[in-house]
């Protein structure tokens, strides 16, 4: 069930009562307006003699700095931008707290939901740090510090040791949901600061239930200890985040659900820049969760502190989605009479938004067999005319039990009003029965969003076919500086570890992966940004979680052994594999430049990605393109001036670097001359050697400073052709 969902309900468990003082609800966001019409009517658990009351992390702005105004409504500040904050706040403060007129608005959302070998080469990860051991090593996020906000993380994995398997390199861990939360220093859960504590506690509180986290730092900054599954920047410094979703519901108290919203994110990103800044170093950290973006400009304080936390070597990467495969999204046009689709959701309730300026009618119908049965029509000043623009009731229609929450209420992005509908049924939603919902007024302009689900058309009635892809990027990464990552398909399939093939096909040769959600967002920005393989990646997993499902082993593909325990492989797709190959990419870009701001990383962007034909750049399916890890760090160390530098590597011909010797070695004797030159970063050739047709090695000193150099072969054989780059 998506977070929004069991917030909701948990909502309508509690409201009974008007609330006594009528909040400003132009200030407030659409999710926690449900909070301030249930405030007065909460329960309140008994602990001990105290009686608890829900509070919720939200983004609250002032017209000034004042910290003192939220202390008088019991808000406690978490994070400070200026009049920005992140505050802990009362639910029964709410409608108060929103009514000040210091009080500009406030916002909060639910957390997000879940969102290496073949991917390794394909963005050309080996030629910027030639990771396997014939090769040379260059750049692999050294002196950088990689975080990564997830969840399901095993921090025992050999992969997140470093190469010589004598040091863990993670620095630092915040569990939001550990229950060690006696004397600690956090808002929620609580963080482990040294090797031994992180050791002792051994995997996050959810690494049972959950693996994801340990897959996606894996491809991010694995190792790959004894495998060939090895992530990107393995020689970084890991700074973990394990924040709550959906499945980590089960860990916290019911009182302590809204605690748990896209401000604490906010407050794991900042835990984590805030240790790189502490260490001197620059930072990126891969997210791989998010949630739909809101068609009033919900996350407006979120995209602000955001803004105010990422800059020049402080890179937010963050994935487009996995909704690309699903219609949510559709606009009706004036002179349209009407325009609807039939709505399907596995599950027992739905969200959706209507988004316009005009008068129109809003029809919902539940069919049988044989056609229309049931029809709730209702015109937008039915719901403008109830008290709080807030139309509810309970109708049995087809002997299905509905309940309707609509709530009508300006956008803060213009003078447009949104109709919020939340849906529940008794069964199933579009499938123990069929619902189509409509549009009607030759007149009207209006936009229509799905939260979770599919727009789909029946025979029923043909005529609601409405319904697209577009729109379909989930937030943070809809936000503008943060770097949204959509996801490529090449591999169709893999072999397990009970060596049986296992289907999984979403694409071929580098097209974009069918679920990986699309632009623009909905104030008309293109993302994403750009993208990365993401399809039947392989990476580590957790090996607790193995531990309690030992019989899900499906997607496995191999097994490590490593002090006494057995730690799984596996495969996985979604844009949660491709952001953070971006994110690991991007620290081995951070460790040529440190200062690089999510500015440059785009213009990087724009000039080096790999781009397919048939398309303009950006665009809302690929963004600028797939990221070209070696181009990229090319165009950063400026030798892509040099005019005859290849920006790719030899396909024949492979390099070994001992101390200042280094050794071409050649698949088969050469069979034309290759000539080879060595530049610095200036782009000055040093040496010049030609290597003779029948050579199968060729072995040359470099008398030079410490440093990165780039070799260049040139040859009539293309085969024989390519740079790399090399450090002494």
């Amino acid at each position: 069930m998506n977070k929004r969902y069991l917030l909701f309900v948990l909502f309508m468990m509690y409201l009974s009562v008007a609330v006594a003082q009528r909040p400003a609800y132009a200030k407030i966001s659409p999710w926690l307006r449900h909070a301030t019409r249930q405030q007065a009517s909460s329960p309140h658990k008994m602990r001990g003699n105290k009686t608890t009351r829900p509070s919720v992390c939200a983004f609250i702005r002032l017209t000034e700095e004042n910290p003192e105004l939220l202390s008088q409504y019991g808000c406690k500040p978490l994070a400070q931008f200026g009049s920005l904050y992140i505050a802990d706040i009362p639910l029964h403060q709410l409608s108060a707290l929103s009514n000040h007129p210091q009080v500009t608005r406030i916002e909060a959302q639910p957390s997000g939901t879940l969102t290496l070998d073949t991917a390794r080469t394909i963005v050309q990860i080996p030629e910027i740090q030639h990771s396997s051991t014939q090769l040379p090593q260059a750049y692999t996020g050294k002196g950088v510090i990689m975080g990564v906000q997830d969840v399901g993380f095993d921090l025992t994995h050999p992969t997140f040791r470093d190469t010589t398997l004598q040091e863990c390199r993670i620095r630092r861990f915040w569990d939001f949901v550990s229950s060690d939360t006696i004397g600690s220093s956090r808002y929620v859960g609580a963080d482990y600061t040294t090797p031994e504590a992180i050791a002792q506690y051994a995997h996050s509180r959810d690494a049972q239930i959950i693996q994801h986290g340990c897959h996606t730092t894996g491809i991010a900054a694995g190792t790959g200890y004894n495998t060939p599954y090895r992530g990107v920047a393995y020689e970084s410094d890991l700074c973990l985040v394990s924040n709550a979703v959906v499945q980590d519901t089960v860990f916290i108290r019911k009182e302590d659900l809204y605690k748990f919203t896209s401000a604490t994110d906010v407050l794991g990103f900042k835990y984590i820049f805030d240790y790189a800044e502490e260490q001197g170093k620059p930072c990126v950290i891969s997210y791989s969760e998010g949630d739909r973006e809101d068609i009033d400009g919900e996350c407006r304080l979120l995209y602000e502190a955001l803004d105010s936390l990422v800059g020049p070597g402080r890179i937010l990467v963050a994935s487009a989605g996995n909704d690309g495969s699903h219609n949510t999204y559709f606009r009706k046009e004036k002179g349209e009479a009407s325009k609807g689709s039939f709505l399907l959701r596995w599950g027992k309730n739905d969200y959706f938004r209507i988004r316009t300026r005009d008068n129109l009618d809003m029809q919902f119908v539940v069919y049988d067999q044989n056609g229309p049965s049931d029809t709730l029509r209702l015109n937008t000043n039915d719901i403008l005319a109830q008290k709080d623009s807030l139309w509810q009731d309970t109708l049995q229609m087809r002997g299905v039990t509905f309940t309707f929450d609509i709530c009508a209420y300006h956008s803060t992005l213009d003078s447009m009003l949104v109709y919020d509908y939340y849906v529940t049924s008794s069964e199933l939603f579009g499938y123990d029965h069929f619902i189509s919902f409509e549009l009607i007024g030759n007149e009207a302009e209006a936009e229509f969003l799905l939260d979770k689900g599919d727009l789909i058309t029946r025979a029923l009635n043909p005529s609601l076919n409405a319904g697209d892809n577009s729109h379909s990027v989930l937030s943070p990464g809809s936000a503008p500086r943060v770097i949204c990552c959509g996801a490529t398909a090449y591999r169709s399939s893999f072999t397990n570890a009970m060596d049986r093939r296992v289907v999984n096909n979403w694409g071929s040769n580098g097209e974009r992966g069918g679920y990986s959600s699309i632009g623009p967002t909905l104030d008309g920005r293109t993302k994403p940004d750009v993208v990365a393989p993401g399809t039947n990646v392989l990476s580590a997993m957790s090996s607790y979680y193995l531990e309690a499902h030992p019989t899900d082993t499906s997607y496995t593909v191999a097994y490590s052994e490593y002090n006494g325990r057995r730690y799984p492989w596996a495969s996985e797709t979604g844009t949660s594999m491709s952001t953070p190959i971006v994110a690991g990419i991007i620290a081995c870009w951070l460790q040529a430049q440190p200062d690089l701001s999510p500015e440059d990383i785009l213009d990087i962007f724009s000039q080096t990605c790999t781009q397919r034909e048939g398309y303009t750049y950006p665009n809302n399916e690929y963004g600028y393109g797939e990221i070209d890890a070696y181009k990229g760090l090319l165009k950063i160390l400026n030798l892509s001036v040099i005019p005859s530098i290849s920006q790719q590597q030899p396909q024949r011909a492979r390099f070994q670097l001992q101390g200042n010797q280094l050794t071409i070695l050649f698949q088969q004797p050469t069979a034309v001359a290759v000539h080879l030159t060595l530049y610095n970063l200036q782009g000055q050739p040093l040496q010049q050697h030609t290597i003779t047709m029948g050579s199968t090695s060729h072995s040359i000193t470099l008398p030079f400073p410490q440093g990165v150099y780039a070799v260049q072969l040139t040859s009539s054989d293309p085969t024989l052709q390519g740079s790399t780059l090399i450090r002494l």
